[in-house]
């Protein structure tokens, strides 16, 4: 049985930094030019994920801790004082090629709703959860 537990989350600290310059979009839709782009703030996320290729992932552990390491020592993230739950959803607008084996009906504004998607191909819902942004809820 899955056991729930609350956290006292991380998130970048938005009082005295650029936001900005602190996050970056998901790792494996950046393209190497724009990592470098993102990377280039010595506490942005792309500091501490992803892996560069041209690195081990022992050695990647180690550099990711110590960055991640210094982000924390200069106020970069700040944790949250008392432990809670987080909702958490990805918006997906998948590729063309993709969104045309989506029924109509389950495309909403053309955002992918993974629950709608999952229902009408009989997937059970406990493999993942996609937040519809189609202003419609996505099981009703």
């Amino acid at each position: 049985m899955v056991e729930l537990r609350p956290v006292r989350a991380w998130h970048p600290n938005t009082t005295g930094h650029d936001v900005n310059q602190l996050i970056c979009p998901v790792y494996d839709t950046l393209s190497d030019a724009e990592l470098r782009r993102y990377a280039a703030h010595p506490h942005n996320a792309a500091q501490f994920v992803p892996r560069p290729r041209e690195m081990s992932a022992p050695q990647f552990v180690v550099t990711a801790v110590g960055r991640l390491g210094q982000a924390l020592t200069a106020g970069a993230f700040i944790q949250d004082d008392r432990p809670a739950y987080y909702v958490y959803g990805i918006s997906y607008v998948p590729p063309a090629d993709i969104l045309e084996t989506i029924e109509p009906a389950h495309r909403g504004t053309g955002t992918c709703c993974w629950d709608s998607w999952a229902r009408s191909r009989s997937i059970p819902l406990t493999l993942g959860r996609w937040r519809c942004t189609s202003g419609r809820s996505p099981t009703g």
